[in-house]
């Protein structure tokens, strides 16, 4: 029906989460209509996103080794908040609430879905926990079932030398962290609580 390439690019844009088909053909159709120069602009940053890897600390983005917090020396190193994703390290410093270190699972326990305990970072976990500088691990999870199955995981997991805290419980259930208001996961990282 219409151009290869053009269909190319739908369906690619179609694999993105959270975009159907009829929003596809609208993005590819602004960007048709865009100036060369800005889409040959974008070409590049998706090319240079190989370039990104995983630090190899906390498994946050990284261009080189580590990522920028594993490297800041004014970072608060006795605390190491655990959150499932890149984009939840993202969220949970746009709030400028936090200025401990990060931890990324990679994922959640969630049966249901085949990520058992060997899918998340526990080993990893374990290894950075070794670490005697840290006194606080914070749980920065959506509020979940998966979350919660983790949680009771990470309680055998942690040393009982550290103290083990999550956000409070003013952010909703099933919600996501990204979706949250900067203002209420400030708040939630301030009045953690003890679990």
């Amino acid at each position: 029906m219409f151009p290869q390439p053009f269909e190319n690019l739908v369906n690619d844009l179609c694999r993105l989460p959270g975009i159907g088909r009829v929003q596809a053909q609208r993005l590819a159709l602004f960007l048709f209509n865009r100036e060369a120069v800005l889409n040959e602009e974008l070409a590049e940053n998706l090319i240079a996103l190989k370039k990104i890897k995983l630090c190899a600390n906390c498994f946050s983005l990284a261009d080189d080794g580590l990522c920028s917090f594993c490297r800041n020396q004014n970072r608060d190193k006795t605390k190491l908040c655990l959150v499932e994703t890149a984009l939840d390290v993202i969220t949970l410093e746009q709030t400028r609430g936090y200025s401990g270190l990060y931890f990324v699972l990679g994922n959640l326990i969630d049966p249901l879905a085949g990520f058992g305990p060997e899918k998340v970072r526990f080993r990893e976990l374990k290894a950075r926990l070794k670490d005697k500088k840290i006194s606080e691990v914070i749980l920065a999870f959506d509020q979940t079932l998966s979350a919660d199955q983790t949680k009771l995981q990470l309680k055998e997991i942690i040393p009982s030398r550290i103290k083990i805290t999550e956000l409070a419980k003013g952010l909703p259930r099933g919600g996501d962290l990204d979706y949250i208001d900067q203002e209420t996961l400030a708040r939630a990282i301030e009045e953690r609580k003890k679990i």
